[in-house]
């Protein structure tokens, strides 16, 4: 990777690279188990499609405009664009080196891939059986020629271009065929193998059926290219007062299907004259978009390897820890009262919260739930929980995100629900994206008012809370509660001024209080007092706040960063500042950090990484963490985390993911096993 001289801090596209890097290294890890490996080259995957669809797009747009790019960027968009293709060029040589080494890993334990050539009899037989009765139903090839307008390629998913050779009499026709992996598995296993299991692509079983579509032709042999599109994801919403808010949502998702194309993959022994066509009718014109492959796109699709019930070849499951102070058979509602809980995911069960939801949707003293979507499960217990608290005469309001990038129809498609179930339904603030996690119940208890509040650093969602770590915070603390029902009178009527005394909202005063508390600690520091700061989060590429947090390094501040993703500040391992890297089985996602406020710790949670769009572009919420216990209990888990020697690396400025030294013995996930496990036991 080049140098990144001309620029004070690392520019984050090439940041984001570096973790999408460390990311791939977890799949070359032999200590790794077989099959997590090959998912782990889906997640990277699936990591580069979204960087291409939203930062590769951004920085082409930057290129156009030019106007306060490097500002904005870091650095200048075109050099930043040309260290972004060399990067992706590179770790694109070690993707396909890794995914040989894997399929020669699974060959070893006899679990392989077996190509149309390669097939027997009985195996022929069963594809073609397979194609007629459950496959040949979800394809529809659509013609082209070289005077007619190639059809539009969907974003990111995988096609076919048909060559149909013709025969003296006939032309040669062509068509592009969708590989229907959303109703269909992209792996099968086929039933004559022995002790093997043999493997065969939804791809592979389309190239043996396909003459059977085209039966209306006369051809002397069909051939079938693999292809992929990858387009800009930018949703574009007019201030158009005529229109909804849902419409305009509605509409930019439809228009993204026909977005600028920013990425052409292709099968490379797709005829030049054709590669030549598709390029001029997709209007591909930097060759560095395009990138020659095999015969399988979409490599995406790992992440749905079937499970090969061999012994080793996973994790193993994590029974689900007892949360601290829970009873069962008690009520959660009740229990707050004396205590407030934190909850770790996915260590902990999402039941807590889902428990937390039923009680209130028939509770009598509850009369009101309000609460913040952004990502929404696809069979969502969370939904399924308000509509029975609405069906129950509870009043329910939702502040629904529409905006949430990649699942705006799963979104529309719950706002209906909700709508139709009773429950009111508020599409987040104009101008600003809704990211904070938020809930608020309310209802009366011997005639005076009482509420419950829940406060995290992830969504709402019981599908990511089993593969991603999250914080969340259950409590009745009066001002908390009091904030938080300001707030969601704020999402309601957005004209209201918020005096908020506990929780921190941006972009409303986030900035400022995170500055504040930096600030204090630079002057403990110049006092001769003890000074940290202890942070955790997903992404750090904050100017303001990075060079605030270097002023607090140079004034004495031990300043320990945690962070997951981006990170454009990347000083030397051991410096007054230190940051750090943890790629592992569940993705950090847990957003915390420690003032150490002269002995008098300030822990918060939040919604927010450190970045411009979360502090000034969204609405996101941060929260105290009052007891003493759950205090110290964050406070350990950051120590846990600085502890690990076996998946952190170092984010320095070789951006090399260098790993911390030491002997490999302390592995942070599974250290909070052990820890998290011991809590439970003691109360």
């Amino acid at each position: 990777m080049k140098s990144r001289e001309p620029y004070p801090f690392i520019p984050k596209e090439i940041s984001w690279l570096s973790f999408n890097n460390r990311v791939l290294s977890e799949a070359q890890n032999p200590a790794v188990p077989l099959l997590e490996r090959l998912r782990f080259l889906g997640i990277y995957a699936n990591n580069m499609d979204e960087f291409f669809r939203v930062r590769v797009a951004l920085l082409r747009r930057f290129v156009i405009a030019e106007d306060h790019a490097e500002k904005i960027l870091g650095g200048e968009p075109q050099f930043i664009l040309t260290l972004v293709h060399e990067e992706v060029a590179r770790q694109g040589g070690i993707f396909e080196e890794t995914r040989k080494v894997l399929h020669a890993e699974l060959k070893k334990i006899g679990v392989g891939f077996v190509r149309t050539k390669e097939l027997s009899d009985v195996q022929l037989e069963q594809v073609r059986t397979d194609f007629r009765h459950r496959v040949r139903q979800h394809l529809f090839p659509v013609m082209f020629d070289k005077s007619s307008r190639i059809p539009d390629i969907e974003d990111g998913l995988p096609y076919l271009v048909i060559h149909i050779e013709g025969t003296e009499k006939d032309p040669d026709r062509y068509a592009v065929l969708r590989i229907p992996t959303d109703k269909l598995p992209r792996f099968w296993e086929l039933k004559e193998g022995g002790n093997r299991i043999n493997l065969i692509t939804l791809d592979d079983i389309i190239r043996v059926g396909v003459p059977e579509i085209f039966t209306p032709f006369s051809f002397s042999r069909i051939r079938c290219y693999a292809i992929k599109l990858t387009k800009d994801a930018e949703l574009d919403i007019e201030d158009d007062v005529s229109e909804t808010y849902r419409e305009q949502i509605s509409r930019s998702v439809k228009a993204r299907k026909k977005g600028e194309p920013v990425r052409f993959e292709y099968d490379r022994h797709l005829p030049e004259l054709l590669v030549s066509w598709l390029r001029k009718r997709f209007a591909i014109s930097r060759l560095e978009s395009m990138v020659a492959g095999g015969t399988f796109r979409n490599y995406r699709d790992y992440l749905k390897f079937p499970d090969l019930r061999m012994e080793g070849t996973t994790y193993r499951p994590i029974p689900a820890l007892h949360v601290p102070g829970i009873k069962h058979n008690f009520s959660i509602l009740n229990q707050l009262k004396k205590h407030d809980l934190l909850l770790h995911y996915p260590y902990h069960s999402f039941d807590t919260f889902i428990t937390f939801l039923r009680e209130s949707s028939f509770d009598p003293r509850v009369t009101e739930i309000r609460i913040t979507l952004y990502r929404v499960g696809n069979d969502s217990l969370v939904v399924n929980a308000l509509i029975n608290a609405a069906q129950n005469g509870k009043k329910v309001v939702v502040t629904l995100e529409l905006q949430a990038r990649f699942d705006e129809t799963n979104n529309l498609y719950w706002s209906e629900r909700m709508s139709e179930a009773g429950i009111r339904v508020i599409h987040g603030v104009p101008g600003v994206k809704v990211h904070a996690k938020l809930c608020l119940v309310e209802g009366m208890e011997g005639g005076h008012p009482i509420s419950w509040a829940a406060i995290g650093t992830g969504n709402f969602n019981e599908n990511t809370s089993k593969v991603y770590t999250d914080t969340f915070l259950m409590t009745m603390n009066r001002e908390i509660c009091g904030d938080a029902r300001q707030i969601f009178q704020f999402l309601d009527h957005n004209y209201l001024r918020l005096h908020l005394n506990a929780l921190l909202l941006s972009p409303y005063d986030l900035r400022e209080r995170i500055l504040l508390r930096i600030d204090r600690e630079i002057a403990n520091a110049q006092a001769g007092k003890t000074a940290s700061i202890m942070v955790k989060m997903n992404q750090l590429v904050d100017l303001q706040i990075q060079e605030r947090l270097i002023q607090a390094a140079r004034s004495g501040v031990t300043v320990r960063l945690l962070i997951r993703g981006m990170c454009s500040l990347a000083p030397e391992p051991g410096d007054t500042i230190e940051v750090r890297r943890i790629v592992d089985r569940f993705l950090e996602h847990s957003r915390f950090m420690v003032f150490h406020n002269d002995g008098d710790a300030q822990v918060y949670i939040s919604s927010a990484d450190w970045m411009v769009r979360n502090l000034d572009r969204r609405i996101e919420v941060t929260a105290p963490i009052f007891d003493p216990k759950l205090k110290q209990e964050l406070i350990d888990i950051f120590e846990i985390y600085w502890s690990d020697n076996c998946k952190a690396v170092y984010v320095e400025p070789t951006l090399q993911n260098i790993p911390v030294h030491g002997d490999g013995t302390q592995r942070a996930q599974v250290t909070m096993i052990d820890y998290l496990k011991a809590k439970g036991e003691k109360r």
